[in-house]
């Protein structure tokens, strides 16, 4: 399996893509959900401990079919 992200234990997303408030999506999850489509690349602000950090993230389809 391939690292996909950097994103350690204890990070707090701050912003994705520069949206840091969003009226309709609450979270990080759903702002993506709602505003990305799968290949696309996601830049997330990150507060790690004291130090605030940007890195990316690619999305990906996620299929429940067998």
């Amino acid at each position: 399996m391939t690292k996909s992200h950097s994103l350690q234990v204890g990070d707090v997303i701050t912003a994705v893509n520069g949206v840091d408030q969003d009226n309709l999506a609450h979270t990080a999850e759903l702002y993506m959900k709602l505003n990305l489509t799968a290949g696309d690349t996601a830049k997330l602000d990150v507060l790690r401990g004291e130090n605030r950090i940007q890195t990316s993230l690619l999305s990906y389809r996620v299929s429940f079919r067998k």
